[in-house]
C-alpha cells in the first residue's frame, strides 16, 4: 500500500519519512524476491520518541511504504532498522528514512535498483580468454591489464 505526501496518514507502525543526519548509503542493488536491510543511525534526541517512516520519491512525489516492510526503532542504539521483502522491479527507486511527516529533514537516503532474472557470473578464465558472455551488472567489469597479457 501507498500513500502519497499530499496528505498525512493516521501515523503507523509501517511508515518511515526523512531524518535529521541525511546520510546516503548510495545504490542499492537486490535481485526481484530478494530481502533489503537498512539501516538508518539518528544522532537528534529530539526524534527518540517520534514515529519513523520510510518514503519512497518516485514520479516526483513523495509516497509512505507499507506492506512487505518491517520496521524498527531501536532508541536505546539510536537507530531505526527497515527491512522490505519480497523485492519486485517496481519497488526500485529513491528512498528514505524520516519522521513525523514529509516536511521533517531524512534520516538516511538510498536509491534502490530490483532487477529481474538471472546473471551469469563468469569464471576467471572464461572472463580473461573474451568468451561471449553476458556481463553481469551486479560484477565490475574486467578490462585486461599488461600484468594479465604480458
Amino acid at each position: 500500500i501507498l500513500w502519497f505526501c499530499d496528505w498525512l496518514p493516521s501515523p503507523s507502525p509501517h511508515l518511515i519519512l526523512p531524518g535529521l543526519q541525511g546520510q546516503t548509503s548510495g545504490a542499492q542493488r537486490r535481485r526481484e524476491g530478494n530481502t533489503l536491510h537498512i539501516q538508518c543511525p539518528y544522532t537528534a534526541w529530539a526524534i527518540e520518541s517520534k514515529m519513523k517512516y520510510w518514503c519512497l520519491l518516485k514520479d516526483g512525489r513523495y509516497q509512505f511504504v507499507d506492506g512487505r516492510i518491517q520496521i524498527q526503532d531501536d532508541t536505546a542504539n539510536k537507530t531505526v532498522s527497515i527491512t522490505m521483502t519480497d523485492l519486485k522491479a517496481e519497488d526500485s527507486g529513491t528512498y528514505f528514512c524520516t519522521y513525523s511527516s514529509c516536511a521533517f529533514p531524512r534520516i538516511k537516503t538510498i536509491s534502490l535498483n530490483v532487477f529481474k532474472g538471472e546473471y551469469l557470473y563468469p569464471t576467471q578464465s572464461q572472463a580473461l580468454s573474451g568468451s561471449n558472455l553476458i556481463a553481469s551488472p551486479a560484477l565490475p567489469q574486467l578490462s585486461p591489464t599488461a600484468e594479465q597479457f604480458p
